[in-house]
């Protein structure tokens, strides 16, 4: 599924830095690991908001800390680099609410094809998505976790 979402933000994927990736990131999350931290398997997570597990980032051959880490795809390149680095092409930050603390959610843009931890009025303002794992981590304008497969979506009424 992750490789689903990750087809599906590249799709939509304006090919660079949205407006959201100039916010600083002074609400960074809770994951107890930097760079030196890539390379989990693929169902491992690490305590992020709310002490739920984070949803690792698989990234080409490795594995990026969420909220430590951004996966940045370019033309035939994906990469973990640090979490606000620059990155030329799409980037996913985090691919649920477990990676993001400080009152920020898990927010795809859809115009720019990055995911990344954002105050809700920022990612509504800009017609983003919030992604989620569970009702938790959903704002209230928003506060329900619909589930499609392992991916989720934040929706203000009951999920379908």
């Amino acid at each position: 599924m992750r490789s689903s979402l990750l087809a599906l933000l590249l799709v939509i994927a304006a090919c660079g830095r949205t407006e959201l990736d100039l916010i600083p990131d002074d609400g960074g999350a809770a994951t107890g690991g930097g760079a030196g931290g890539r390379g989990g398997t693929a169902g491992a997570g690490v305590a992020g908001a709310g002490g739920q597990p984070t949803t690792p980032i698989v990234c080409g051959q490795t594995t990026c800390v969420p909220g430590a880490e951004t996966c940045c795809v370019q033309a035939n390149t994906q990469a973990c680099i640090p979490a606000r680095a620059p990155c030329s092409g799409a980037s996913l930050g985090c691919l649920d609410g477990g990676a993001c603390t400080g009152g920020r959610f898990c927010c795809a843009s859809l115009l720019g094809g990055s995911t990344s931890c954002q105050p809700a009025q920022l990612c509504g303002l800009t017609g983003g998505l919030f992604l989620c794992a569970s009702d938790a981590q959903c704002p209230s304008t928003t506060p329900r976790c619909c589930r499609f497969g392992a991916a989720g979506v934040c929706a203000a009424q009951s999920c379908p």
